[in-house]
């Protein structure tokens, strides 16, 4: 979504945006995979030799304005959810895991700041997961990843804010 050549992922998104009914309630959840430590940022930082703020401003930044060229006729409220806080990987070095936090940390952070500069709407899942270590509380994953339904009451709050 973050470069401008047509692909597959972007082809499969537009036709299923665009077959929402005008002035719907769309919610858009990117950067989980992005921010592990075998993939993503982290990865495409050590092979390319850019700084990692550059990339993931860059990414975020490509995939906003993409979803708000789409919503130009479309007239959506879009909800933008962040990544959620980490679990700690006790399989991974101590330096690995904090680039990890740091890295959701940075994507969490310009994911606000250029979704706020559009007037689109966040959905901060990470802020109800984090512990004051920066990782996982460990109350709302299913597993190393994701979360599970019991994030569904915290995500309907933040909602009933924009309503």
């Amino acid at each position: 979504f973050s470069t401008e050549k047509e692909n597959a992922f972007k082809a499969i998104t537009k036709a299923n945006f665009h077959s929402l009914t005008d002035s719907s309630k769309v919610f858009i959840s990117f950067g989980e995979i992005d921010c592990r430590a075998n993939e993503g940022f982290i990865y495409a930082t050590a092979k390319h030799k850019k700084p990692i703020e550059n990339l993931v401003s860059d990414t975020v930044r490509g995939y906003i304005d993409w979803f708000a060229e789409q919503n130009h006729s479309k007239n959506h409220s879009l909800f933008f959810l962040n990544v959620p806080a980490p679990i700690y990987n006790d399989n991974l070095s101590k330096e690995v895991n904090r680039k990890v936090s740091s890295t959701i940390k940075f994507f969490n952070y310009s994911l606000h700041k250029i979704v706020s500069d559009y007037g689109f709407n966040i959905i901060d899942v990470c802020k109800f997961t984090v512990e004051n270590d920066g990782f996982s509380n460990g109350s709302f994953h299913i597993d190393n990843y994701h979360l599970s339904s019991d994030a569904i009451p915290e995500i309907e709050k933040q909602i009933g804010t924009f309503l």
